[in-house]
């Protein structure tokens, strides 16, 4: 991707000028509204003194065709598995099981292993030991 389109994504993330077709109705009226989801879940991240710890990835995918918004991982900063959960935004996943279609909600799936697959002896007690790998977000 050109350098120029980079800068310009960045732009409508960071709540620089707004180029036309941001506001135009059809299919880039959907970009606008992803786009605008997207700069609140980075507002709100860092007005939770989170921000720091949170990135954007425009490749990331779920793999489900039911998320109708933002989707995340947590990823260990030391890299030493891939996603601890994941998850997003679907509108329609709840109402397809009762009469309401549209009900709003955001789901995540928690890895349930130890990162390391080691449980630092913590079997005989029952409990998993903690692990202090640090803990980043992606978006």
């Amino acid at each position: 991707m050109p350098q120029a389109s980079i800068d310009t994504l960045w732009t409508l993330f960071e709540g620089g000028a707004r180029p036309p077709w941001t506001t135009s109705p059809g299919p880039w009226g959907r970009w606008a509204k992803a786009i605008a989801e997207l700069r609140d879940v980075l507002r709100f991240a860092r007005a939770m003194g989170v921000g720091d710890r949170l990135s954007f990835e425009p490749t990331l995918a779920r793999g489900l065709d039911y998320y109708t918004g933002p989707v995340f991982e947590t990823v260990l900063n030391d890299g030493s598995v891939g996603s601890v959960s994941g998850g997003g935004r679907y509108d329609g996943l709840v109402g397809m099981f009762s009469e309401k279609r549209e009900v709003p909600a955001v789901g995540v799936a928690l890895e349930l292993r130890a990162p390391d697959g080691d449980l630092g002896g913590a079997q005989d007690a029952g409990r998993c030991a903690p692990h202090d790998h640090g803990a980043g977000d992606r978006v």
